[in-house]
């Protein structure tokens, strides 16, 4: 495909070419060139074509820099002006003080081949400075992209991630990528850059449909993103990191209107006069009434969450997992960590106590007195069962069958602190196959597993990873998700939502 037709060129009418919204970044992109891309790998504009080599972009990537040298094994052109092959995408990662020279080349190709849709601006020392030189830059930039009719992500951002594209305009080095159904949008380059590179040293990666770090919001508006990521097949569940937005009736309304139709999970800092004054500092975000942002979140069905580990735990329950009701079964096989859990769960799962233990039947109790060990302790108290250390890979996988077979069970956690004779990479695989076994029984239920040991049980809950369950760092993170799960879903019973959200299938996989 060439070059859009611009039958306005020469007419000196206002150009205006392109789409109104983020898709022009997503979608039918074919051509991505890199403005600062550099031989230095510790300079942004070299991790940036590194990482679309590395994400195996299978559309042309230009390095620009001034002496037109090649980066990572792609050829080096001097200016946008000299690619004759199509563009759709500019990144540029030159230094705001280089802006006075990247705007020329840049409206030189707008107006000349027309076929640049977006720009991606990952430096900062633009409006978030407060200066006027910061303002004036940011104000050049965006002028000659309104313009020409051409889209602006930032300035001051990390850039973007689409995984079913192979397309990262992002300097975050050592990513694992894999797609999956959870999108991400931050004011924050650098949150937004830990949750990636966290969610990509998980034992198996976090399944991310798209990244978008949007800085200062100079163009492309929190609001706008969410609208595309509203109509993405590819998102089940969007989530969220946000400082404070000038128009917050019209993101929440937004963000609500999503909500009807998949889950929106937000993390909003400024909780406190110092945290306010922070974020204002950091983005230029008036942050807002906190208390205002709460009520109208509730309201509206927007998942709040309180840290990193609970939007990291919702975002993937919520993209792994089914829905769920409020009857949960604790199966441990540490009498520790299983206590631990319990307290929480006794609690409801925090605000609002929306969980309740689970009353299992006469035959379930029975069944599982004669499975484990002698000295287990079963449905004492009602909806927690310690399984003891004796238990053996087949008994945690049984355990796990009984008890999503019973019709009083909506959701189980299962804790586990593995022994000496306890194999996790078997523990894995058998609790694998006895879900799968359990819901083809009795229909599709949470199963949140908590395998405790740090890194010595990593290759087992990459076992469970990779077969579509979540697992959790520690129990009380299993509850917080799965409450979250639930109130999202009691949302939508009373009639909040389309219905029920979709949910991770092999098919997907």
């Amino acid at each position: 495909m060439g070059p859009r037709a611009d039958p306005m060129r020469e007419t000196g009418v206002r150009l205006v070419v392109g789409s109104s919204g983020a898709e022009v970044f997503f979608e039918g992109v074919e051509g991505v060139a890199i403005v600062g891309a550099s031989s230095d790998p510790l300079k942004a504009g070299h991790q940036i074509v590194r990482n679309m080599a590395d994400a195996g972009f299978p559309g042309k990537v230009f390095p620009i820099n001034p002496h037109g040298a090649p980066v990572a094994g792609y050829p080096g052109h001097r200016a946008l002006a000299g690619i004759p092959e199509r563009v759709d995408l500019v990144v540029i990662a030159a230094p705001a003080a280089a802006i006075e020279h990247v705007v020329p080349d840049l409206e030189d190709r707008f107006r000349t081949r027309g076929d640049v849709r977006g720009v991606i601006t990952t430096a900062a020392g633009f409006a978030e400075t407060g200066t006027p030189e910061g303002r004036a830059r940011q104000e050049a930039l965006l002028g000659i992209c309104r313009r020409y009719g051409v889209r602006e992500i930032g300035p001051n951002c990390v850039g973007i991630i689409d995984n079913a594209n192979r397309l990262d305009t992002t300097f975050i080095q050592g990513t694992r990528r894999r797609a999956g159904g959870v999108s991400m949008v931050s004011q924050s380059g650098a949150f937004g850059a830990w949750m990636v590179a966290r969610w990509s040293a998980q034992p198996a990666p976090a399944g991310v449909s798209k990244f978008c770090s949007l800085g200062n919001m100079a163009d492309l508006d929190l609001i706008e993103l969410l609208d595309y990521l509203d109509g993405d097949s590819l998102t089940r569940v969007v989530g969220v990191y946000l400082e404070g937005h000038e128009k917050a009736r019209d993101f929440v309304r937004t963000a609500g209107r999503v909500a009807r139709a998949k889950p929106v999970v937000v993390l909003k800092v400024g909780r406190t006069a110092q945290g306010s004054e922070a974020a204002h500092s950091h983005t230029g975000s008036m942050a807002g009434s906190d208390r205002v942002y709460s009520a109208a979140f509730r309201d509206h069905g927007i998942v709040r969450v309180d840290s990193a580990d609970e939007l990291t735990d919702t975002l993937q329950a919520f993209d792994r997992l089914p829905p769920s009701g409020p009857r949960v079964f604790l199966a441990t096989q540490a009498g520790g960590p299983g206590a631990y859990c319990m307290d929480f769960l006794a609690a409801g799962g925090g605000a609002g106590k929306v969980l309740r233990l689970a009353t299992v039947s006469r035959e379930t109790r029975e069944a599982l007195v004669r499975l484990l060990p002698p000295f287990a302790s079963v449905c004492r108290p009602e909806g927690h069962c310690d399984m003891t250390a004796a238990a053996t890979v087949e008994q945690h996988a049984r355990a796990v069958e009984l008890l999503l077979s019973d019709p009083g069970v909506d959701a189980l956690i299962m804790i586990t602190v593995p022994t000496l004779y306890l194999d996790v990479e078997e523990l894995g695989r058998a609790v694998a196959d006895a879900y799968r076994r359990a819901s083809e029984r009795a229909g599709t239920k949470p199963l949140l597993t908590v395998i405790l040991a740090g890194d010595v049980v990593r290759s087992g809950r990459r076992i469970l990873e990779d077969s579509g369950l979540p697992t959790f760092e520690t129990p009380d993170r299993a509850v917080r998700a799965l409450a979250n799960l639930v109130r999202y879903r009691d949302f939508l019973k009373g009639g909040g939502g389309d219905g029920e959200w979709g949910h991770r299938s092999e098919d997907d996989e």
